[in-house]
């Protein structure tokens, strides 16, 4: 061990953070699978993201923060499985937009059930929310977790 360095009995915060990051996408997972949705990570941002109203493939990348070509793979994916479709857009008969299926819908809401019952295992969940949203803000994505947005790192 280089001198000066302690060895570490508990894990730092960044590790912890990302730990729990991870356990959440699996526990996630499974339990979408579970309930007949085969979903994978990256299908959670666009159920996020086309919940409250259809977009475009371009608006959706943007809100996303990826490529077109990124996004339209996962889209592609989730047409697919039955959880998104693709309309014609009412003011550009050349366009398309992308609007949750029932059955997205659906896994939309299980996912919500799944991170409720998670929530409810945190033994303070306020204060958690309330740390791990000043790191977010101090960081400048407060407006981001404002509106519920999350960004993928695929």
């Amino acid at each position: 061990m280089p001198d000066g360095q302690e060895p570490l009995t508990t894990p730092d915060l960044a590790i912890l953070v990302v730990g729990a990051a991870h356990a959440l996408g699996i526990r996630l997972r499974r339990e979408l699978n579970a309930s007949g949705f085969p979903v994978r990570q990256a299908h959670g941002f666009v159920l996020r993201a086309l919940h409250e109203r259809p977009l475009g493939l371009t608006a959706l990348a943007e809100l996303l923060g990826v490529t077109k070509q990124a996004a339209g793979q996962v889209v592609d994916e989730m047409v697919a499985l039955g959880l998104v479709e693709r309309r014609p857009d009412p003011h550009d008969r050349r366009a398309k937009l992308l609007a949750l299926t029932r059955r997205g819908r659906a896994a939309r809401a299980r996912a919500l059930e799944v991170s409720a019952a998670l929530e409810r295992e945190i033994p303070d969940p306020e204060a958690v929310r309330a740390g791990l949203l000043a790191i977010i803000e101090a960081e400048g994505f407060g407006e981001d977790a404002a509106h519920r947005r999350a960004r993928p790192v695929w």
